[in-house]
């Protein structure tokens, strides 16, 4: 079962009236929401969460203890990265991170446990976290923050010590870095790994370290660049050419659970049958390389003039027992 909010117009206004809003950079302000709202977290509550990165091509799913990093378009994926965070060692010794809470909202994903809350937000420029401390987890001379790396990839870690590259078959996959601390502390954290342990240690200067931020992203990210396409991944056409075809065009969220936005357009001047701008409204799947040509699900309006389709509003992802 999908989910599309449509409307129609109030009036039956002349097609001609509406045509200024198709020539004044529609596409540009879909193409942006569309965008952005590829990259908020998926899922909710106990489910599991998903973000889905197209500027890195990484996929990331969010479990109770942390997150799994595989590449985002790959059938089979080759390689993973989970990342979970132990606790804090004080003089040798971990204190474990509590358990804590994980929520999600828009790009981040949080998991509030006790005095450590870490941040997950899925970025075009990276997969981000941070780590706000306080309380006992408070970072000085004779502590760091450890986590935990489960993955298939060679890590090795920079001379400077401020980012972790991970390898597969010799070839550089994802990076892991530093990017910030606390304000006044002295120097930046650096990084050291003791087998499948990554610790996060506090610069040697006196200083207390009450945030710790790092960037993971990939090569693709890094040595392609960042931005808009200048050709079209796909181009969508309907048989009626007076229809204003994509008048009216949306992200329909998730609709089939694949992990690629869906597309829902709108045709408010097209005619069904005898019936002049009834209008119609369609739904298109996306995919790793792009839209398709053919819409999923098509609905028709049902009165003459009556511009079905006019807005249209996706309802966002759905839960697997109402697809």
């Amino acid at each position: 079962m999908m989910i599309v909010l449509v409307g129609a117009s109030l009036g039956t206004a002349a097609r001609a009236d509406k045509l200024p809003q198709y020539q004044q950079g529609w596409w540009q302000q879909v193409a942006a929401a569309i965008a952005a709202s590829e990259y908020d977290i998926r899922g909710g509550g106990d489910a599991r969460l998903l973000a889905v990165n197209r500027a890195q091509e990484l996929r990331a799913d969010f479990s109770a203890t942390g997150a799994s990093v595989t590449p985002r378009s790959a059938q089979d994926p080759g390689w993973s990265l989970g990342i979970s965070l132990l606790g804090v060692e004080q003089y040798g010794a971990l204190v474990p991170a509590a358990a804590g809470e994980r929520t999600a909202a828009d790009r981040t994903v949080t998991y509030s446990r006790d005095d450590i809350v870490e941040t997950w937000t899925n970025e075009e420029n990276g997969i981000l976290l941070d780590v706000a401390l306080s309380g006992s987890a408070l970072l000085g001379n004779n502590s760091q923050l450890a986590f935990r790396l489960d993955t298939n990839l060679a890590a090795v870690v920079s001379d400077s010590a401020s980012q972790i590259d991970f390898y597969a078959d010799g070839v550089r996959v994802a990076r892991l870095g530093l990017r910030a601390s606390t304000p006044g502390a002295g120097g930046k954290p650096t990084a050291q790994l003791e087998g499948n342990r990554l610790l996060i240690l506090a610069p040697k200067t006196p200083g207390i370290v009450n945030k710790v931020s790092m960037a993971l992203t990939t090569a693709a990210g890094e040595d392609t660049g960042v931005g808009p396409s200048t050709t079209a991944d796909s181009i969508l056409n309907e048989e009626q050419p007076d229809s204003n075809f994509a008048l009216s065009v949306a992200a329909a969220g998730d609709v089939n659970g694949d992990g690629y936005s869906d597309v829902v357009v709108g045709a408010p001047d097209y005619d069904v049958g005898q019936l002049a701008a009834a209008g119609r409204v369609l739904i298109y799947l996306g995919s790793a390389s792009g839209l398709a040509t053919s819409p999923i699900w098509t609905r028709d309006g049902d009165v003459a003039g009556g511009r079905f389709g006019s807005s249209a509003h996706g309802a966002g992802d759905l839960p697997a027992r109402h697809r």
